[in-house]
């Protein structure tokens, strides 16, 4: 049967995807860990900052009247980011100081226990307008409104900027910035003869890769390192930073409606039995996002086991769909198949 690879409207799709757990932050904050993210400890510039229902205060300095406060702004963000198989927590801590700056982080507090165990924040600017606050396939992204260069801090920000962190060896780090255009989009890569395209998640139209991109080679050499049994045509998983463009007017590419200029190859999927994507949508709106891995190496005659974590905030009351599918296992073509379950949200 031949299987789409891309989120359809109305429903969760749900793929498997090998990926290799990422190595902890061992800067995590110090005490047990928090029954909520907002009960969680984080580390703030370096000091310990213990949360209290999403707050906290403590003085400027010894007899200062003046004090410190740091709280939990707008929702948090649940998807597995160290790639343990639970659901960490992801959020935007603000902290003012008690002067005219106010900053902003973004956080994590990993799933350890059963409980949250805080990191350390990652400043993203003074001042600012959060918007948005995104995961995709362990990639945070926080969309907000900013000055632009040279503006005085008076001035309301206004410029839409992103920024996108990721968990790197051991600790969340900063990955860098969007230009005004880029998005981050997780999809399916194809590399071979006469074919070079990317068909995002959401979206089934595929798009051309286009020859000016500055991260192309990254894309060839990200596909080319995928499985041993890997065929030239076989779609990979990638989440890339980049834009719509026109396509080329000649050659392969003039067949696509559509282009698309790659800055950056975020992350590409590549270990475990099989691979894919996972998107969650429910009346038309996407809803969640997620990955599953096997949880054995190699073939096997009856069912492989996976698990995967697909955290989502609840929408409206209606009806859903789950799509379960799986990706090509090795050299089997009969082992593609698809499972829909309907789902309510009361």
């Amino acid at each position: 049967m031949d299987l789409q690879r891309s989120c359809a409207a109305g429903l969760f799709w749900l793929a498997c995807a090998g990926a290799s757990a990422i190595a902890l932050d061992p800067v995590a904050a110090a005490g047990p860990p928090a029954e909520h993210p907002r009960n969680a400890t984080y580390l703030i510039e370096g000091e310990p900052v213990r949360l209290r229902d999403g707050r906290a205060e403590r003085p400027a300095a010894p007899g200062a009247t003046t004090t410190i406060s740091t709280t939990m702004e707008g929702a948090t963000r649940y998807a597995d980011i160290d790639g343990d198989g639970d659901a960490d927590a992801v959020l935007v801590l603000r902290q003012d100081p008690g002067g005219s700056g106010t900053f902003y982080y973004v956080a994590i507090a990993r799933k350890v226990d059963g409980g949250y165990l805080g990191g350390t924040a990652v400043l993203i600017g003074d001042r600012i307008a959060p918007r948005r606050l995104d995961l995709v396939q362990g990639v945070v992204a926080l969309e907000y409104l900013d000055r632009a260069p040279g503006e005085a801090m008076l001035v309301n920000p206004a410029q839409r900027r992103t920024a996108y962190l990721m968990l790197e060896g051991d600790a969340l780090t900063f990955g860098g910035q969007l230009a005004a255009d880029e998005r981050i989009v997780e999809g399916w890569v194809t590399i071979g003869h006469e074919v070079r395209s990317f068909e995002p998640c959401v979206d089934p139209e595929a798009r051309w890769l286009l020859g000016d991109s500055r991260a192309l080679r990254a894309v060839l050499e990200a596909h080319a390192g995928s499985r041993d049994w890997a065929e030239p045509h076989e779609p990979r998983l990638m989440v890339l930073a980049g834009s719509a463009a026109t396509p080329p007017a000649t050659g392969y590419g003039a067949g696509y409606a559509a282009g698309w200029r790659v800055t950056a190859v975020l992350r590409s999927l590549r270990d475990g039995a099989c691979f894919a994507s996972c998107c969650g949508m429910a009346q038309g709106r996407l809803i969640g996002q997620a990955t599953a891995d096997a949880r054995k190496e190699g073939t096997s005659e009856g069912f492989l086991p996976f698990s995967a974590v697909l955290s989502f905030e609840a929408p409206a009351p209606g009806s859903g769909r789950l799509v379960i599918e799986k990706g090509r296992f090795g050299d089997h073509e009969d082992s593609e198949d698809v499972l829909v379950v309907p789902v309510i949200f009361e």
